[in-house]
């Protein structure tokens, strides 16, 4: 008898936490009224700005490779960049590939620009390149200089770009996260700014680059043509730990076996070493609430389960893929009323991506803080954010519960186009995945709505892949979302 009060008690308990959490969330949907000056742990970086453009050559051939790694390691993830380093120390530079990384990590004083040399070790290359013992990995100008210094020093018939951060936002922002730093995150145009400076306009292109999680996005990659040849990214989260780290490290084995590898070749390689599974997101023991939920027949009650991917995308051949993205969307608009309940279906079955962040985050700082602890004991389906969907099987779900052939015919040219551009892809066998996801809100109240918190960094008609297409005249009419 008394075993069963207690677990009464325990249950009344996690029941009356779930409460406090719609409570929370019910807030986080609201338009927020607070003011929000504090801002945590704030140390002083030393501003990049104040380095010279210094040109210094320290190889005198041209390699076949150069690899530029980016940590960002003033995070969560600041665990994650010595073990990274070791493992790239174990493959070392060659004469035809080059290893170098300019990483920061969590305590004050520990920026280190490293040469990856061939025997292994990590040599420090701050004074020769000017760089100081603390550097601001969110200040843009910091990723310019290391690049442009990089590339001036180790030139390479091709170079690969990992931006190894925490925080991918998907296209509302691109995360060069510093916790320390003094920079919000960029915005998907401002960092195509970046990526324009970086590559002289696009002259010198940037032919492999590597995003953070959930950054496999038609929208990511369409404002990256100019700029960038192939994208190596995942459309999906992946938990902290080595199988996060060695997605940006497994391929580079096969580059130092074989550094004549072309671009497209070698970015097919992120994937195919890519190894996929399922994860939990739950930080502890899961509670008996949650066990209860996950037996009952609403899905939206049940807590999230989430399955990894990895792709490769051409992006040469997004274009194409953004002009059948564009013809689809004008259909849909113009036969609007005939297929709303079709498209509601499809939303609520297609393959969604986000959910390890709160849906409806607040923008007031202490909040946001107890909508993610109260994420991490109750990650339901209900309350998880799930605006990205996988674009193909939007597409394949469309052209099975519409009528209209011309309809029809479009979803079938968007999945032909979308698998032109995927060099590779990898995902578990059950999963709907297929290499890039797409903007697509559940409800009216989460267009336009940062993932962080509050309104996005820049606007969704402010993407090129908007400016382009109709896709967001027709999610403005689907879920009626006032001007």
């Amino acid at each position: 008898m008394g075993g069963r009060r207690k677990m009464i008690k325990n249950l009344y308990k996690e029941g009356l936490v779930l409460v406090i959490a719609c409570l929370f969330f019910a807030i986080g949907a609201i338009p927020n009224i607070c003011s929000d000056d504090w801002k945590l742990n704030t140390v002083k970086a030393i501003n990049t700005r104040d380095l010279s453009d210094l040109s210094i050559h320290t190889q005198t051939s041209l390699a076949h490779w150069t690899v530029m790694y980016y940590l960002c390691g003033d995070s969560h993830l600041c665990d994650e960049t010595g073990p990274l380093l070791e493992n790239l120390s174990k493959i070392g530079s060659t004469d035809n590939l080059n290893i170098v990384a300019l990483r920061d990590n969590n305590k004050l004083g520990d920026s280190r620009l490293f040469y990856i040399s061939n025997s292994g070790e990590k040599i420090v290359l701050n004074e020769q390149f000017g760089w100081p013992d603390e550097i601001d990995t969110s200040d843009p100008n910091t990723l310019k200089l290391f690049c442009k210094q990089i590339m001036d020093a180790y030139p390479a018939n091709y170079y690969w770009l990992v931006i190894f951060a925490a925080g991918g936002a998907g296209w509302q922002a691109f995360t060069l996260h510093d916790m320390n730093g003094d920079y919000e995150m960029p915005s998907t145009p401002k960092f195509a700014d970046i990526l324009e400076d970086i590559t002289d306009h696009g002259k010198e292109k940037i032919d492999v680059l590597a995003t953070p999680c959930i950054t496999g996005m038609i929208e990511v990659a369409h404002e990256f043509i100019p700029y960038v040849d192939y994208l190596t990214t995942t459309e999906e989260h992946t938990p902290d730990g080595p199988r996060h780290y060695q997605r940006f490290y497994k391929a580079v084995w096969d580059l130092r076996n074989k550094t004549s590898m072309k671009p497209e070749e070698f970015s097919s390689m992120i994937p195919i070493r890519h190894e996929p599974f399922n994860f939990s997101f739950f930080t502890g023991k899961e509670s008996r609430l949650t066990k209860i939920l996950n037996q009952l027949r609403h899905s939206k009650l049940h807590t999230i389960s989430m399955h990894t991917t990895s792709s490769a995308v051409n992006l040469s051949r997004i274009d194409t893929l953004t002009n059948s993205v564009d013809y689809l969307a004008s259909l849909l608009i113009l036969n609007i009323k005939d297929v709303n309940d079709a498209i509601k279906n499809v939303r609520s079955e297609v393959r969604e991506y986000g959910k390890g962040y709160p849906k409806y985050l607040s923008s007031n700082r202490i909040i946001k803080m107890l909508q993610h602890k109260i994420h991490e004991k109750f990650p339901l389906e209900i309350s998880s954010y799930d605006c990205y969907i996988d674009l193909y099987n939007f597409a394949e779900l469309l052209s099975i519960k519409v009528d209209n052939p011309e309809i029809k015919n479009a979803c079938d040219l968007v999945m032909e186009n979308l698998n032109a551009s995927i060099v590779a892809e990898k995902s578990l066998s059950f999963d709907s995945s297929h290499g890039l996801s797409i903007y697509f809100p559940d409800n009216k109240i989460l267009y336009n709505r940062y993932i962080f918190g509050g309104k996005t960094p820049s606007s969704y008609e402010d993407l090129s892949f908007s400016q382009d297409t109709q896709w967001d005249e027709f999610l403005k009419e689907f879920l009626d979302v006032k001007p």
